[in-house]
C-alpha cells in the first residue's frame, strides 16, 4: 500500500496502478455474523520518515453473543515501534475502548452484573517481538522460532474506569523432521503461552479482560473459553493462564491436505498457585486436518479433539475448525 499513490483515473484504481509500492499495509476487515461480528480498519507504516520506527492505527467495533450477555467493543489502538534489528521488534501501544455489558441473563454470574452498561478500558502496553520463523511459499512454517513478551498497564489516567497491570508470553519453535522430493515437509512444532494479571485497586479485574481457555488455537477438545473458574456453573475467567502444545504436520494431498496430529495442555485459574489443583491442568489430544482453498488466502483448519485429563463438569467437543496461518 502506498497512501499517497492516489489514482488518475478510475482505469488506475482497477488495475492495480494506485496506492502501491511504499510497503504499507492497509487493511479493510469485515466479519458479520450471528454470535460474531467485526469490523476493523488498520494502516500500519512500517517505515515512518526513513526511520526504522513502525506506525500503526486501528479503529475497530466488535460484537460478541458472550455465555449470558452481549458484549459491544467500539474503539482503536495507536501504536509505534521501533526495529532493533531485522527480526526484532520493540512496540508501545495505546489502546482506548468501550465495552457495553447489555442483554444480561437472570441468572449470569454476579461478575457480570457488576460491570453491566457502558465501560471504558484505557491502557499501555510495552512489548518485545522477536522473530525467526521459517516459512515456505505454501505457507508452511517448517522451522525457526518466534516469541514475544510484553507489559500492559491499564489505568484511568489513560481514559479507563479500572487500575490493573498483566505481563505475558507467547512462543513457538518449529523442526523440520523430514523433506520428501517436491518440498512436502513433515514438522515438529511446540508453543506455550503464558499469562499473568492483577487488579492495581480493591475491584477485581473486570470479566472482559481475563482470560479464558479452550476452543481453536488454545485448548482443542474444550467448548470455547470454558475451562476457568466458574461461578454457579458459569465460566468467569481467571488472573492466570497457561497453555502449551505440540503438533506433526505432514502432507496428505500435493500442496492442498495436510494432516496434523497434537497434544494440547494447560488451562486459565485465578492464580498460579490454583495449578496446584490437578484437576485445573486440563490435557487432550486429536488429530485434523490443514486445508488449502483455491483463491482463499489463509488455511481453513478442521480439527477433532478428545480430553485426557479433564474435571468432571467441563464442557468438551470434539470437533472444532478455525481460519488463519498460525504464525
Amino acid at each position: 500500500f502506498d497512501i499517497f499513490d492516489v489514482p488518475k483515473s478510475f482505469r488506475d484504481f482497477f488495475e492495480g496502478r494506485a496506492f502501491t509500492g511504499a510497503g504499507q499495509t492497509f487493511t479493510v476487515q469485515i466479519q458479520p455474523g450471528r454470535e460474531r461480528s467485526s469490523y476493523s480498519v488498520e494502516f500500519v507504516e512500517p517505515w515512518l520518515f526513513g526511520y526504522p520506527v513502525i506506525l500503526g492505527l486501528e479503529a475497530a467495533a466488535r460484537d460478541r453473543q458472550r455465555e449470558d450477555w452481549l458484549e459491544t467493543r467500539r474503539g482503536g489502538r495507536v501504536t509505534l515501534g521501533y526495529r532493533i534489528t531485522q527480526d526484532m521488534v520493540f512496540r508501545t501501544t495505546y489502546r482506548l475502548e468501550r465495552i457495553r455489558v447489555a442483554d444480561i441473563e437472570v441468572d449470569a454470574a454476579p461478575d457480570v452484573i457488576e460491570v453491566a452498561g457502558t465501560n471504558y478500558v484505557g491502557s499501555l502496553r510495552a512489548s518485545l517481538g522477536y522473530d525467526q520463523n521459517l516459512i515456505d511459499r505454501e505457507f508452511v512454517v517448517y522451522g525457526g522460532y518466534a516469541f514475544n513478551v510484553y507489559y500492559e498497564y491499564g489505568s484511568e489516567a489513560l481514559g479507563g474506569d479500572f487500575e490493573f497491570h498483566r505481563a505475558g508470553v507467547a512462543a513457538n519453535w518449529q523442526k523440520l523432521l523430514v523433506a520428501w522430493p517436491g518440498e512436502h515437509k513433515w514438522v515438529l512444532a511446540l508453543r506455550a503461552d503464558l499469562g499473568w494479571q492483577e487488579s492495581l485497586d480493591d475491584d477485581p479485574v473486570p470479566i472482559f479482560e481475563r482470560f479464558f481457555a479452550g476452543g481453536p488455537n488454545s485448548l482443542r477438545g474444550f467448548r470455547f473459553r470454558t475451562v476457568s473458574p466458574q461461578t454457579n456453573d458459569k465460566p468467569v475467567g481467571g488472573n492466570f493462564l497457561a497453555l502449551t502444545g505440540a503438533e506433526v504436520s505432514f502432507p496428505l494431498a500435493l500442496d492442498i491436505l495436510r494432516g496434523v496430529v497434537f497434544v494440547d495442555g494447560g488451562g486459565a485459574v485465578g492464580k498460579f498457585d490454583d495449578f496446584d489443583d490437578d484437576d485445573n491442568f486440563r490435557v487432550a489430544a486429536g488429530f485434523g486436518f490443514r486445508l488449502r482453498v483455491p483463491v482463499f488466502p489463509a488455511p481453513v483448519a478442521l480439527d477433532f479433539a478428545w480430553p485426557l485429563i479433564k474435571r468432571r463438569d467441563d464442557d468438551t467437543q470434539v470437533f472444532s475448525f478455525s481460519v488463519g496461518f498460525g504464525f
